[in-house]
């Protein structure tokens, strides 16, 4: 939930039955709530957890008070919002076979972005990585005689 104005702090005051704080000078303003947010955090955490995310979610819609879920981790990919924004990508894997990926989440028109490819398998790419660094093959080679790398 995010509370910006007073005009929303009202809100989550009368959806959360605490009326009273509109009325108190503590609480008048922003700046004054935030001085006193461990308080408030306190409080409307106390509130919240007395019933389940759905209800607030719908109490606080009814307030006008900006409000979104934690979803939980079997709730994300399955979630209308995550494929309306195309959050997530399948990848083939070598190993893995078909493998759920987040896709990029910035898409600029002329620079969209895209994934490449999957993530790599242990050492897939250590070769590659120490040539960059100026090994050569041979002393790539006695690294992984000696078991330095895989």
């Amino acid at each position: 939930m995010v509370v910006l104005s007073d005009q929303q702090f009202a809100g989550l005051c009368r959806a959360l039955d605490l009326e009273h704080l509109l009325s108190d000078v503590d609480y008048s303003d922003n700046l004054k709530r935030a001085q006193k947010s461990a308080e408030l955090h306190e409080l409307i955490s106390g509130i919240l957890s007395t019933r389940p995310r759905d209800h607030w979610l719908r109490v606080l819609e009814d307030a006008d008070v900006p409000a979104a879920p934690v979803l939980e981790r079997d709730e994300i990919f399955d979630h209308p919002q995550v494929a309306a924004n195309r959050m997530l990508t399948v990848q083939d894997h070598s190993q893995a076979g078909a493998v759920n990926m987040v896709n990029i989440p910035v898409r600029l028109s002329d620079t969209p972005g895209s994934l490449r490819s999957p993530a790599p398998v242990l050492g897939q790419h250590t070769g590659e990585v120490l040539r960059e660094l100026g090994f050569d093959d041979e002393a790539i080679n006695r690294l992984r005689a000696e078991n330095v790398i895989g």
